[in-house]
């Protein structure tokens, strides 16, 4: 019985420290990605600031093709965007909405993961003499949400960001080939 007990307490007290340490791990996360295109930048900027070419290069389209996408607004202003709706664990539902445009420069959006959480997200387009140096970035808070969100979030942030890194890697990858 002493065994047990202390296993018990041994136990209590790491999940203890798991959770202290993680409210006090950062929980902010910011990706950054680029690539370069030979391609003109109106040519690139057409495929990331309407919505409806999204298919053609999204790596989370790839992963489900099934999903189903409702678009509104209209296309390529501020405010237009899409709903997509998947039964596919690893993409669910959202909203991607543009929250500010710069012709053929930069591309802001907003995601909302349907309660589970957001992000905001930027297309930065530098336009070469004979290519287009494309950076997408993401920036996230992993501890907003529910209360256990607050502590697990740093934790989440060390798994999720090798995640998107490669996930915006083959976004990238995938608009060059399209473009």
């Amino acid at each position: 019985m002493k065994t047990v007990k202390k296993i018990a307490i041994g136990l209590a007290v790491f999940l203890g420290l798991v959770m202290i340490t993680g409210l006090f791990l950062p929980g902010k996360l910011n990706v950054e990605r680029s690539v370069e295109i030979q391609a003109p930048v109106d040519t690139v900027f057409e495929l990331v600031g309407n919505m409806q070419n999204w298919y053609k290069w999204s790596p989370w389209h790839q992963i489900d093709p099934k999903m189903k996408v409702e678009y509104f607004g209209n296309n390529m202003e501020k405010g237009s965007g899409y709903k997509w709706f998947s039964e596919h664990e690893n993409v669910g539902n959202g909203t991607l909405t543009i929250t500010g445009i710069n012709p053929n420069k930069q591309i802001d959006t907003e995601m909302d993961f349907g309660g589970n959480g957001g992000g905001k997200a930027s297309f930065f387009f530098d336009n070469k003499t004979e290519s287009t140096k494309v950076t997408w970035t993401l920036d996230t808070d992993m501890k907003e949400g529910p209360w256990f969100m607050k502590i697990a979030g740093g934790y989440f942030k060390l798994m999720f960001k090798g995640v998107m890194e490669n996930d915006y890697d083959k976004g990238l990858a995938n608009l060059k080939a399209a473009a």
